[in-house]
């Protein structure tokens, strides 16, 4: 696996969109995308299935509670 030097397993945090652990990505209020997910739902055009896949992951983004 390709981890930055000095990743450790508890320093992963777990995808909203694909549900794996990943070293680096953003953090969205209490959820987190990894790199990944983050390149493909940028260049994935909305006539495209896999759209309405990010769309349905996405809606798990949970806001911070005020």
């Amino acid at each position: 696996m390709n981890e930055p030097k000095g990743t450790t397993v508890q320093e992963r945090k777990r995808c909203v969109i694909c549900e794996q652990p990943r070293p680096s990505g953003i953090q969205l209020f209490e959820s987190f995308i990894c790199e990944g997910c983050e390149q493909e739902i940028v260049k994935t055009e909305i006539e495209d299935m896999a759209y309405y896949h990010f769309v349905r992951r996405l809606k798990k983004i949970a806001l911070p509670k005020t």
